[in-house]
């Protein structure tokens, strides 16, 4: 059986932006190059944080400011999980499980970002092992990660700010409110 590293099946052409970066920078990035998540990383290329098209969405509903508005660093995660580019895809399949998480950076020695791997890129290698046994092992592998990952969380607390609130309980008069401020 064949041990199957990150760096075989991360994607390595990965867009990133820093945490003083406009949300709306990091949007049109997830746009251009059809992705949901960017790692946020300072000078020296060390993961500081990831931030998602959901936490961006959020964010600016949360603060009722537009993407324009808010720095990355508003709505990104801090932490930012992360595994070696030398770890098996099982050790990267058990980070994901544990945190609930579909996309993971893959760092160097250094901790500087070489990748991203995503659940999707685990999912579209196994599909095409030829080897019936390494691909059995790490279908079963994949099938408990996501069961573990699709696991629903408990609600948060409500984070939506009175305005936002007031928004959603009177969308006619939000329009007007917006329009005009």
């Amino acid at each position: 059986m064949k041990t199957f590293k990150a760096q075989e099946i991360m994607s390595s052409e990965v867009a990133t932006c820093r945490a003083e970066d406009s949300e709306s920078k990091a949007a049109q990035l997830m746009w251009e190059r059809d992705c949901g998540i960017i790692p946020v990383v300072d000078a020296s290329e060390h993961v500081v944080g990831l931030v998602t098209d959901r936490d961006l969405c959020m964010g600016a509903y949360t603060s009722g400011k537009c993407l324009s508005e808010l720095p990355v660093a508003h709505s990104m995660s801090s932490a930012a999980y992360s595994c070696g580019a030398g770890d098996s895809i099982e050790d990267v399949l058990g980070e994901m499980t544990e945190h609930k998480l579909h996309r993971v950076p893959i760092v160097d020695g250094e901790k500087r970002l070489v990748g991203v791997i995503s659940m999707n890129d685990i999912v579209r290698h196994v599909a095409k092992l030829k080897d019936g046994g390494d691909r059995k092992r790490l279908e079963s592998s994949v099938v408990q990660a996501m069961a573990a990952i699709c696991e629903p969380r408990e609600a948060p607390h409500s984070l939506v700010p009175q305005k936002a609130a007031q928004s959603a309980a009177h969308p006619s008069q939000s329009r007007v409110a917006a329009s005009s401020a």
